[in-house]
């Protein structure tokens, strides 16, 4: 299928730039990069920043987040020479989240301090936006994608004649049935993915009852930016582009978006869905421009195209593109939504509200305490054992029955086998006692699930090493101990892993244990009776460090898998099994195959769509690195440190 004429080739200058060698000049930042998924919701994020030589005196004072969230914040930073890690909490709220270098005259090069602040570099989207309708229309007369800088940055949005300048995703491109068109015959159009007919927004004039759309940067003042010329055959001379990028895609089934303009040897295509989303789904807008392209849809329904714009900052003035000099700056994403041939005409469209961070993936990397990323995008410490200087387990459930996860805190090795519910809404203590004899210091470890079927979440621990490897089970709504067994042999001290979930689907949340020492061995016992369901080794019995579990419905069927984590010397391997029949459905190394620290596990289902996600921890000597991967594809979703980068204690999630 032919996909551009004349086909790209070369890779954008508006990429990563490649690092100066050390010269007799003041320090300058080259570039800050993005180290984490985008768009994100999560608590933390890393920038990596690079300079053109090696700098000494850096630390968090040097940094500053910059955007519009709130209470974002520099946690800490990390590296030497010319490269540096800086981890930002994110804070709450939505929007870009970029990092300024500050010129404080602390970063000291080779010959004098940095030259000058730095504003520009890849920022991160957070996506933590409430429940919204878009219920305004641009369906006829003139509009514009627009691209704005202002406060330094820019800024992607939507003007129509009608109402203003808005939000890219605040108002409906409506593209009526009048656009309905033959489709231009020749396989140099097989890129729309069209039968014989597709709705096309024609670029050069006004119809009734179509929207009549530019792409424009008008408002971007001349002198702004750099002129460059992309490594683009599309693009034939320097100017101040900026450059916008389809990133996102979704439409209706089978739909797909193209954006193209006639050329002398056939279609030039800007942007086209139809093979998949890259580098070359771009338009390039120079600067002070006003563009219009030709806008087509193979089938009606509703499109939503997420973009982000582009450029470079003539930093020095003198209008061409210096590389080292000229700040590569870039935008949040956003989304255009075009509805295409609505039935009956426009209806207001709902949109959910953006998943958020959940208090159920609660880290604990440092001794005596726990961070909770909360539901609101914030992240708070809490210290539930006060005087307590060792490691806190955590798991989280609803305790109470109204549909907001309470957390669970467990006193680690050290301390006696102290266990406290915390409501999730207040964080007042709801329950508070010790799960095994008091003068036991080997620890416990805790999940929940609701075991009896009442309702609310039970609680489950699991004794630690240096006791039998006894498990009790506590009942949410009274406290009281409503079972209690040994998983083992009771001759067994090397402790037990807990986990919950309904294995079999009958309503009832099963119990899954592992070996916290000695070869990993996991078994599975059923809710309801308390016979066993499985028996089986995660891994070669040869291996004696133990073994992390974890349960959760993965795949959306009703059923939950056994998630697994090797223990201390293990690989960072994480398995996971089918809950009934204990047969692998695949697995992956989290943190790499050579480290050594072992993996602990979590399963949760952070955005509601009935499928959950594992969430992993490194363990000893790994840093407190958190990871969420897909639970079906394992593909990693987001990432981030939990504490200090420097704190090599492991991480424990649940």
């Amino acid at each position: 299928m032919p996909r551009r004429q004349p086909r790209p080739s070369g890779t954008c200058p508006l990429g990563r730039l490649e690092r100066l060698e050390s010269r007799d000049v003041p320090a300058a930042v080259v570039a800050v990069h993005r180290l984490d998924a985008n768009p994100t919701n999560a608590a933390h994020v890393r920038f990596e920043v690079a300079f053109d030589g090696p700098v000494a005196g850096v630390d968090a004072s040097d940094f500053e987040a910059r955007g519009e969230l709130t209470a974002a914040r520099v946690a800490s930073v990390q590296g030497s020479g010319a490269s540096y890690i800086v981890t930002v909490a994110s804070g709450s709220g939505s929007g870009a989240l970029g990092l300024t270098v500050l010129n404080d005259g602390t970063i000291q090069g080779a010959v004098s301090p940095l030259a000058a602040t730095y504003e520009g570099g890849e920022v991160y989207t957070l996506q933590r936006r409430p429940a919204r309708t878009i219920d305004l229309v641009f369906s006829e007369d003139h509009g514009d994608v627009g691209i704005a800088f202002e406060d330094g940055a820019l800024h992607p949005h939507i003007h129509t004649e009608e109402h203003g300048e808005l939000d890219s995703d605040a108002i409906q491109i409506v593209v009526g049935p009048s656009s309905l068109r033959d489709t231009p015959s020749g396989a140099e159009f097989e890129f729309l993915a069209a039968g014989a007919e597709s709705y096309w927004i024609p670029p050069a004039n006004i119809i009734a009852d179509l929207p009549y759309l530019g792409f424009a940067a008008e408002e971007i003042e001349t002198g702004t930016l750099a002129s460059y010329q992309p490594a683009d055959d599309r693009i034939t001379s320097a100017q101040p582009y900026t450059k916008l990028q389809l990133v996102g895609f979704r439409g209706p089934d089978g739909g797909h978006l193209s954006i193209y303009e006639s050329g002398d040897t056939g279609p030039v295509v800007w942007m086209a869905t139809s093979d998949g989303i890259d580098g070359t789904d771009v338009l390039y807008i120079p600067e002070g421009a006003h563009l219009h392209f030709t806008v087509a849809f193979n089938v009606p329904g509703v499109y939503f195209a997420d973009m982000f714009a582009s450029a470079y900052l003539d930093a020095n003035g003198n209008g061409m593109f210096d590389s080292g000099i000229d700040p590569y700056t870039e935008s949040e994403i956003v989304t255009y939504v075009f509805v295409v041939d609505p039935p009956g005409g426009p209806t207001p469209i709902e949109l959910p509200a953006d998943p958020l961070p959940q208090p159920s993936v609660v880290s604990a990397p440092t001794m005596g305490g726990i961070v909770v990323n909360g539901t609101d995008g914030t992240t708070n410490f809490l210290t539930p054992f006060p005087g307590f200087g060792g490691p806190i387990l955590t798991a989280s459930g609803d305790f109470t029955g109204d549909g907001i996860v309470d957390l669970v805190a467990a006193v680690g090795s050290g301390g006696p086998a102290h266990v406290k519910v915390l409501d999730g809404v207040t964080g007042e203590v709801r329950m508070s006692f010790f799960a095994f004899d008091p003068s036991f210091t080997g620890g416990v470890t805790i999940a929940a699930g609701d075991v009896d079927g009442d309702g609310v979440a039970d609680l489950i621990v699991g004794a630690g090493a240096g006791a039998g490897p006894h498990v009790k089970v506590f009942s949410g709504a009274t406290g009281a101990e409503i079972r209690s067994f040994f998983a083992y042999e009771a001759n067994f001290t090397g402790g037990v892993s807990v986990a919950a979930g309904d294995l079999d689907g009958d309503g009832f949340a099963d119990i899954v244990t592992g070996t916290l020492t000695a070869a990993p061995h996991v078994r599975a016992f059923d809710g309801l009776t308390g016979a066993e369901r499985l028996s089986f080794f995660a891994y070669a019995p040869t291996f004696t460090g133990g073994v992390f579990v974890a349960a959760g419905d993965l795949d959306g069927d009703g059923r939950a898998e056994i998630v697994t984590g090797t223990g201390f010397g293990g690989g960072s391997h994480v398995r996971i099994f089918e809950g009934t029949t204990a047969e692998e459905r695949g697995g992956f190394f989290a943190y790499g195959s050579t480290f050594l620290g072992g993996v602990r596990v979590a399963v949760t289902d952070s955005d509601g769509d009935g499928r959950s996600e594992i969430v992993t921890g490194a363990g000893p000597g790994g840093g407190p690195h958190v990871q969420r991967f897909d639970g079906q594809t394992f593909a990693e979703l987001d990432s981030f440190l939990a504490a200090d980068p420097t704190f090599a204690g492991g991480v424990f999630v649940g």
